[in-house]
C-alpha cells in the first residue's frame, strides 16, 4: 500500500516537472511582449486563491534575488555610512523601507553624528549649545543617541525655516526692556527700572528662578550669562557679578561682586571664564577679573563711546565698535590695538561679530558690513537698496558657519546665507535672503526703482563701443554713501576697478592735489597706462590721506559745473564718474565718456551743461594753453552774471483782474508812468546810436511802502502789509537773531531763503496754490509776496467753524477740508518735496472757502526728501493739529485719508515711516 502511495507521488513530480519544463520552454521560445500577453492572460483564469499563492511566491523570490544583487551588501559598512550621510532625512526614512539591511545601515549611530556635525543646516549657534545639548541626550553608561540627538536638531532647523514659533508674554517690568539674555531653562532679562529679571522659560510660575535681581541703580543696559554667572552692565558705571545656582528646595543667587572703574555707562560686555570685558560711554575698554575685581587692562584709543565688543578667547583677540565709526581689533594679551577700520560706517557701530575670516558689522546708516579680517578691506555691503537690507537702525547681529542674523528697528529680522566658498569678486551673491519676519514692500519698491533705473540707463548700450578706448580705475576711501556712488555704481558694470592703496599706478591720476591741469597733451600716457580717480568725500576731502596713493602724474581738471544730484550747479563738486567723462572728453574720447554717463540719468545733462567748456578745453594744446582758455571763460560768466544782475526785471501780475478794476487809479498813474519811462528811453536809445556809443543800463528801483505795524510776528519773521508797484502785497522780513553769530545769521537767511524760493517755484510747476513773488531782497532778507484777500489761516477757519456751525455740519466742512489738504500734501510727497513746517498756521484758505488751500512758508523745505522726512512732515502735522485743535484728531484722520487717495500705493512706505515715528518722537537719539 505505501509502495503505491509511494510509486504515484513520484509520477505526479514527475508529471509537475515535465509540465513545467514545457512551461518554461514555451516562454523561452517567446520575446517579451508575447511574454506579458501570455502570463496576463493565464493569470486572468485563475481565482482568487490561486492569485494569493502567485502574490506571495513571486514576493517571496523578489526579495530572495534583492537580497543577492544589493550593491550595499558587497560595500564595507563605512563606506555604506559615508554614501548614506549625503542624503536628507527625507530621504534616510525612506531607505529605511527598502530592507532590513537598509533600515539597520540607517539605523547606525555613526550615521547620525555624522549628520549632526555637518558644516551647515543642522549645526547649532555654538559650541557651548551643542556640547550642552549632546549631554543632554547622554545615557547613564556614556552612550550618546545620535539619532534623538539629530531628530531634536532637524525639527529646530524646520522650525526654523518655517518661521514656527510659540509666542508667550512674559510681564513683570515696569519700564522697557534693553537686554535679554537666554539658555535652555531660563531668560534673564535687564530693563530702565534699573531691575534683573528670572524667568522660567518653560512655566514662568511658581519656581525659584522667577525672581527679581535689585542692586543697580540706573539702566540695566548689557547682560552676558554664562552657565550659573551672570554679568551685568548699567548706566550707574558699575558691573556686577551674580551667582545664579538653583535648587529645588534652596538658592544661591546673590551678588558676588561689584567692580568699579568706569566713569560713564557701561554699555557692552562679556564674561569668559576668569575674566570680564567691558566697553563704555566713556571711550574705554577694560579687562577685569573676576575673582580679585580689579581692573587687569585699559585699552584706549576710541574717541568716542565704545557701543559693542566681542572677545575671541582661542584667538586673544578683542573687537571693538564705537561711535567714532571705527572698529578697533586688540591683542588681548598686550593690549595694543593691531587693526583699525576707520570710518568703517557713516555712523555709529552699534553691533559687530568676528570669526578666524571675517568680521560682520552693523551700524546707525542701517547697513551691515563684511570684512576681512587679515586684510581689513570691505567684501561686501548689505544695504537696503541694493540687497534688501534693513530700513532701521541695526540693532543686533549673530552669525555662525554659515549665516548671518540680523534685527532692526525696522521691526524685521533678516537671514543671509554666507557661502564662504565664493570668490570674493562674486560675494554679491554670496548673500541670499533668505527669510524675513516681516512685509518686505518697502524694500521690494526701492529695488525695483534701482532696477528700472539701471535698465532705463543702460537701454542704448548696444549703439555704444564695446571696450573703452583705456582702462580706468578708482581709489576708495569708502567715505560715500554706497547708495549714491558714481564709482560703485560703474563698478558693477565691470566700467572701473579698485586699487589698493599705496598700489603704484603707471597713469594719470584725477586728484585735488594735483600740480598741473590735465590737458590733450596727456592722451597717450592716459591710452596706454590708464586714468584713475579719487573716491572720497567732497566733505572730507581735507583730512583724506591722498598722499598714500602713489602715481605718476597728479592732475588737476579745469573749472566745470557738475550736474548730479548732490552738488548740482556748483563748479568743480564732481562725482567719480563726471571727472573721467570730463577727461575722456578733453583727450578726445567723447564716445567713452558718454558710455560712462550714459549708466546715468543725469550724465547727458552734464555734458550738455558743460559743452562749451569742453569744447574749448579739447582744443588746447597743453596744459597752460587749457589754464589761460579757463580764465578767460570764468572772466566772461562773471561779465555776464554781472550784466544780468543789472538787466531790469518784467515782474509778472500777482493779482486778479477784479483787484486791478479796485485798484484803478493807482494802475492808470503807474500806467503813465511806464509809457513814459519807455518813450525816454526810447529817446536816450536813438540818441545813443547816433554818437554810436552804449551806456550801461540802469538799476531800476521798485519802492514800495510799508504798514509800521506787521500783521503777523513768527520765531523767525514778520509779515507787512505794502504796496508794491501799485499793487496791494505783503512783505516777509526775516528779521536778525541777537543770540546768534552775525556771520551765521547771515548764512541761515539766506539759505532759508532761497529754501522758500525752491519750495514755491516747486509748488508752481505742480499746479498747487501758492503766492506769487513780486520781488527778493536777499541782502535784506525780505520778499514781497501777492496778498491774498480775504485769507483765512486753517487754525482759525477750524475754530470758527466749531463755533458757529451744529456737530454734523463741522464735521461734514472738515471731511471735505481734510480731504483736500490732504490731497494737496499728496502731491508734495509724491514729488519728494519736503515741506518742513506742516501747521495749520501754515495753511491758508482763499476767502475762507476749503477747496481753495493756499500753502506757505518753504523756508524748511527741500527737494528729494527722503521717507523719513516725509513722514517727519505727516508727524508735525499731527502734533500740530493735536496741541492746536482739542479734541479735533479725526482731522488729521480725514488729512491721511486724502493723502491715501492721491498717493496710492504710494502712501504705504510713508505710512509705515510715520508709525515708526510715531513710536520713537521725531528726534529721539537713535545711538544704542
Amino acid at each position: 500500500m505505501n509502495n503505491n502511495i509511494r510509486r504515484s507521488e513520484i509520477q505526479k513530480e514527475e508529471c509537475v516537472k515535465t509540465r513545467v519544463n514545457m512551461f518554461q520552454g514555451w516562454l523561452n521560445a517567446m520575446d517579451l511582449d508575447e511574454r506579458k500577453d501570455f502570463i496576463r492572460r493565464l493569470l486572468e483564469g485563475c481565482d482568487e486563491k490561486v492569485l494569493h499563492i502567485f502574490s506571495a511566491s513571486v514576493d517571496h523570490q523578489l526579495r530572495r534575488v534583492s537580497a543577492n544583487t544589493d550593491p550595499f551588501s558587497a560595500l564595507p559598512r563605512h563606506l555604506v555610512i559615508k554614501i548614506l550621510s549625503y542624503l536628507d532625512p527625507r530621504s534616510l526614512c525612506r531607505c529605511m523601507l527598502v530592507c532590513k539591511i537598509w533600515y539597520e545601515f540607517c539605523n547606525d549611530p555613526g550615521l547620525w553624528k555624522m549628520l549632526c556635525y555637518r558644516p551647515r543646516d543642522y549645526r547649532l549657534s555654538s559650541k557651548e549649545a551643542e556640547g550642552l545639548h549632546i549631554r543632554n541626550n547622554t545615557m547613564l553608561d556614556g552612550v550618546i543617541l545620535w539619532k534623538k540627538t539629530f531628530t531634536e536638531r532637524y525639527r529646530l532647523w524646520r522650525n526654523w525655516n518655517a518661521g514656527r514659533c510659540v509666542i508667550r508674554t512674559f510681564i513683570g517690568h515696569t519700564q522697557g526692556i534693553t537686554c535679554v539674555q537666554f539658555d535652555s531653562n531660563r531668560i534673564v532679562s535687564g530693563s530702565s527700572d534699573s531691575t534683573i529679571r528670572i524667568w522660567d522659560i518653560k512655566t514662568n510660575v511658581g519656581s525659584v528662578g522667577s525672581m527679581t535681581l535689585t542692586g543697580h541703580s540706573a539702566t540695566v543696559r548689557c547682560l552676558h550669562l554664562d552657565r550659573n554667572r551672570l554679568a551685568s552692565g548699567s548706566n550707574d558705571y558699575n558691573i556686577k557679578i551674580w551667582d545664579l545656582t538653583v535648587n529645588p528646595t534652596w538658592s544661591h543667587i546673590a551678588c558676588r561682586k561689584t567692580l568699579l572703574g568706569h566713569t560713564n555707562s557701561v554699555r557692552c560686555l562679556q564674561m569668559e571664564e576668569d575674566k570680564v570685558l567691558s566697553g563704555s560711554y566713556d571711550q574705554s575698554l577694560k579687562i577685569w577679573s573676576i575673582e580679585s575685581g580689579v581692573c587687569t587692562r585699559n585699552l584706549l584709543g576710541h574717541t568716542d563711546s565704545v557701543l559693542c565688543l566681542q572677545y575671541e578667547q582661542s584667538q586673544s583677540l578683542l573687537i571693538s565698535g564705537s561711535s567714532d565709526n571705527t572698529i578697533r581689533l586688540w591683542d588681548e594679551r598686550t593690549g595694543q590695538c593691531v587693526m583699525t577700520l576707520h570710518n568703517a560706517h557713516e555712523s555709529h557701530v552699534t553691533c559687530l561679530r568676528f570669526d578666524s575670516e571675517r568680521i560682520i558689522s552693523g551700524s546707525v546708516d542701517r547697513t551691515i558690513k563684511i570684512w576681512d579680517i587679515r586684510t581689513g578691506r570691505c567684501n561686501q555691503t548689505i544695504d537696503w537698496k541694493l540687497a534688501e537690507g534693513h530700513t532701521g537702525v541695526v540693532r543686533c547681529i549673530k552669525t555662525d558657519s554659515w549665516r548671518i542674523v540680523s534685527a532692526a528697528d525696522d521691526k524685521t529680522i533678516k537671514v543671509w546665507k554666507l557661502d564662504s566658498a565664493m570668490t570674493r569678486k562674486n560675494k554679491k551673491q554670496s548673500y541670499s535672503h533668505r527669510q524675513t519676519r516681516s512685509c518686505k514692500n518697502e524694500e521690494e519698491n526701492f529695488a525695483q526703482e534701482n532696477s528700472q533705473q539701471s535698465d532705463s540707463s543702460s537701454n542704448d548700450e548696444s549703439d555704444q563701443p564695446e571696450e573703452l578706448p583705456c582702462k580706468l580705475y578708482m581709489y576708495d576711501f569708502n567715505q560715500c554713501d554706497p547708495k549714491r556712488c558714481s564709482g560703485r555704481k560703474l563698478q558693477r558694470f565691470d566700467l572701473i576697478s579698485t586699487l589698493k592703496l599705496g598700489a603704484r599706478f603707471p597713469g594719470i591720476v584725477l586728484s585735488p592735489s594735483g600740480t598741473s591741469t590735465l590737458s590733450p597733451a596727456d592722451r597717450e600716457i592716459i591710452l596706454s597706462n590708464g586714468l584713475a580717480v579719487i573716491d572720497c568725500s567732497w566733505n572730507q576731502v581735507e583730512g583724506t590721506p591722498i598722499h598714500r596713493i602713489k602715481a605718476l602724474e597728479h592732475r588737476l581738471l579745469p573749472y566745470l559745473i557738475a550736474a548730479n544730484p548732490v552738488n548740482y550747479g556748483k563748479p568743480c563738486r564732481l562725482t567719480c564718474a563726471e571727472a573721467l567723462a570730463a577727461a575722456l572728453v578733453i583727450i578726445g574720447e567723447e564716445n567713452a565718456a558718454r558710455r560712462v554717463l550714459g549708466k546715468f540719468k543725469w550724465g547727458d545733462n552734464f555734458l550738455t551743461l558743460n559743452d562749451e567748456a569742453l569744447n574749448i578745453y579739447k582744443e588746447c594744446k597743453n596744459s597752460a594753453d587749457v589754464i589761460e582758455c579757463q580764465q578767460k571763460y570764468i572772466s566772461r560768466l562773471e561779465s555776464e552774471l554781472e550784466a544780468s544782475r543789472n538787466r531790469p526785471v518784467d515782474l509778472p501780475p500777482g493779482f486778479s483782474d477784479e483787484e486791478a478794476e479796485s485798484d484803478n487809479h493807482d494802475g492808470d498813474e503807474i500806467e503813465m508812468s511806464q509809457i513814459k519811462h519807455e518813450e525816454s528811453n526810447k529817446a536816450n536809445a536813438e540818441q545813443e546810436s547816433n554818437d554810436d556809443e552804449l551806456n550801461d543800463l540802469e538799476v531800476i528801483d521798485y519802492p514800495y511802502s510799508l504798514e509800521e505795524v506787521p500783521i503777523r510776528q513768527g520765531a523767525e519773521s514778520r509779515l507787512y502789509k505794502c504796496i508794491f508797484l501799485g499793487k496791494k502785497a505783503a512783505m516777509k522780513e526775516r528779521f536778525e537773531k541777537k543770540y546768534r553769530h552775525t556771520l551765521l545769521n547771515e548764512k541761515l537767511t539766506k539759505e532759508r531763503l532761497k529754501a522758500e524760493l525752491r519750495g514755491i517755484q516747486k509748488c508752481q510747476q505742480l499746479g498747487i496754490d501758492v503766492p506769487a513773488v513780486y520781488f527778493v531782497d536777499t541782502e535784506h532778507g525780505k520778499i514781497i509776496f501777492e496778498y491774498i484777500e480775504g485769507e483765512v489761516t486753517a487754525k482759525h477757519f477750524i475754530e470758527e467753524s466749531r463755533k458757529t456751525l451744529s456737530i454734523d455740519q463741522f464735521k461734514s466742512k472738515m471731511a471735505q477740508f481734510g480731504r483736500k489738504l490732504g490731497e494737496i500734501i499728496g502731491r508734495l510727497h509724491k514729488n519728494n518735496v519736503f515741506h518742513g513746517d506742516l501747521t495749520t498756521s501754515n495753511v491758508l484758505l482763499r476767502n475762507g472757502d476749503p477747496d481753495r488751500i493756499v500753502m506757505i512758508d518753504f523756508g524748511l523745505s527741500y527737494v528729494n526728501g527722503t521717507t523719513e522726512d516725509l513722514g517727519v512732515d505727516l508727524y508735525v502735522l499731527e502734533r500740530a493739529i493735536k496741541s492746536t485743535h482739542m479734541e479735533l484728531e479725526y482731522v488729521f484722520e480725514e488729512i491721511l485719508e486724502g493723502y491715501k487717495l492721491f498717493m496710492n500705493e504710494s502712501a504705504q512706505a510713508v505710512l509705515r515711516k510715520f508709525e515708526e515715528i510715531r513710536l520713537r518722537g521725531r528726534k529721539r537719539d537713535m545711538i544704542g
